[in-house]
């Protein structure tokens, strides 16, 4: 199915009721917040920022340049960070669609991680945008060496930060935790994590805020 530059604007707000509920406070995933003013800059970088403007901007230079971009990392001693960053774009975007964003369809049920690296592959589905930005930034990474030397200082900082905070909590008894969103109850591991994931999209639980439901008026 082709995907149309502009379909991202007929993604509607259905949430918009929500604006008037200026009295009311949540602790959600963002923190505590004023739900009426947290769903006006909801509204503001979703439905407007990324749906009216980031979205089709990137596929209209993604089309634009298509013929041109790469599609894959040269075999060579230079590109090699540029390969890791790719193999670990590629696993992390489908680890996360399969983990955080694969709800039933259907009494189809889940879709398989092969279902869900085919449609990546061929840039459909919630995946498409993201493999779409991954090209457009190997095709800067391989032609500029500035760039591409940059992304060792990237990788490496990320190992020794994310090393770090892991031992960190170690020493402090605490989870690593995969998902904030679901770990903030400080009592799963990464592995029930994922079970109660796949048990709320089962139950087709879903809310513009996610988090605490605990209202408070003020």
């Amino acid at each position: 199915m082709k995907d149309k530059i502009f379909d991202s604007w007929k993604t509607k707000n259905k949430n918009k009721k929500d604006f008037k509920r200026t009295n009311e406070t949540v602790n959600t995933f963002y923190g505590k917040i004023n739900v009426g003013a947290w769903s006006k800059k909801f509204h503001w970088v979703h439905y407007k920022l990324k749906y009216k403007i980031v979205v089709p901007a990137i596929k209209i230079l993604y089309r634009w340049s298509k013929k041109r971009l790469e599609k894959g990392i040269p075999d060579e001693p230079q590109y090699k960070y540029a390969r890791l960053w790719n193999d670990i774009f590629d696993e992390a975007t489908l680890e996360w669609r399969n983990t955080y964003l694969n709800p039933p369809i259907g009494n189809k049920g889940h879709q398989t991680k092969e279902q869900i690296k085919t449609a990546y592959n061929a840039e459909t589905g919630n995946t498409a945008i993201m493999r779409k930005i991954k090209e457009i930034t190997n095709t800067l990474l391989i032609n500029d060496d500035a760039y591409v030397e940059w992304l060792p200082f990237f990788l490496w900082t990320t190992y020794f930060k994310m090393k770090k905070e892991a031992e960190d909590n170690a020493e402090a008894g605490k989870v690593f935790h995969l998902l904030h969103s679901v770990g903030s109850t400080g009592t799963m591991d990464p592995v029930q994590e994922i079970i109660y994931l796949k048990l709320v999209k089962t139950a087709n639980f879903g809310a513009i805020i996610a988090g605490n439901k605990k209202e408070e008026k003020k």
